[in-house]
């Protein structure tokens, strides 16, 4: 039998890549028994941005962030699933680290389970490192992307794994530090151990962790993100905002070897073009 599983996620702002993100996993549900939720901070824009992709979706102050995330926990316990994973606005994780979930978590675990390692990939500057995980001793942490909390870590939290805290920063490791306090250890593999990959994207604008930052972590091929995740072209093409005016018309090749009209050029206006980016693979010519 499949486990149940519920996606939640947060978000605010940064819309055109929140869409892909959504729009992404919307997709890959469909190969898990899997229910999708949601908690923005904008009224009807993120309302309408949610639904539109099949998420459920609830209202929450965006800061403390802390605690709007404990609104989104606190949801979950009207939900029927064996576990939770979350994962963040910016952040693909491949069908094949969800697999891995199912064969590893069950309804009654009594540990926080997640991934040491993930990509970072850059909009700006087309670059990726691979960002090899949080320095230990004192023990593996878990990154927040993909973190997964069975029922009965949810139920021994209250379902509110920050607890009182009032933070905006750091969120992985004060609610870590909450889930200590009720004896909730966790377990860090490496996406290597799953057989899949995910990837944190660094939008132009602003991200909780700039890809700056992370100067001193390996670099990556961009190869193995475009393998994994079929819209990494519309995630590139977000380096252009003028791409997502819904009333241009652009010039695009189509690079999906599946459609008739494989390498063939038509028009396509903007809102068209950025959901066929999302979910198929699109070239723009940009000096027509």
């Amino acid at each position: 039998m499949r486990k149940k599983i519920l996606l939640v996620t947060a978000i605010y702002g940064r819309h055109d890549l929140t869409r892909i993100v959504l729009a992404y996993y919307a997709e890959l549900k469909r190969g898990f028994q899997m229910e999708m939720l949601c908690v923005g901070s904008e009224g009807d824009k993120s309302r309408q941005l949610a639904e539109a992709w099949g998420w459920k979706y609830i209202e929450a102050p965006n800061k403390p962030l802390s605690q709007k995330f404990n609104a989104l926990f606190k949801e979950s316990q009207h939900y029927d699933y064996d576990f939770m994973v979350l994962v963040g606005s910016d952040d693909l994780i491949t069908p094949e680290v969800f697999q891995y979930y199912e064969h590893s978590v069950t309804k009654d675990t009594r540990h926080l389970l997640g991934l040491k390692d993930l990509y970072f990939y850059s909009i700006q500057k087309n670059e990726a490192v691979h960002f090899q995980g949080y320095p230990s001793p004192p023990s593996p942490r878990t990154i927040g992307a993909g973190r997964v909390f069975s029922r009965w870590v949810m139920e021994r939290m209250n379902f509110t794994p920050w607890n009182d805290e009032k933070v905006n920063r750091g969120l992985d490791s004060s609610s870590t530090n909450q889930m200590k306090k009720r004896g909730i250890d966790e377990i860090a593999v490496l996406m290597s151990q799953t057989g899949g990959i995910a990837v944190d994207l660094k939008h132009p604008s602003i991200s909780l962790t700039r890809y700056e930052y992370l100067h001193s972590h390996p670099r990556a091929d961009v190869a193995i993100l475009d393998k994994a995740f079929h819209c990494m072209n519309a995630v590139r093409a977000l380096k252009y905002p003028e791409i997502f005016d819904g009333s241009k018309t652009y010039n695009v090749r189509m690079m999906d070897e599946k459609r008739p009209d494989f390498g063939e050029i038509r028009q396509m206006q903007g809102k068209a073009l950025l959901d066929s980016m999302i979910l198929g693979k699109l070239e723009i010519v940009w000096d027509n």
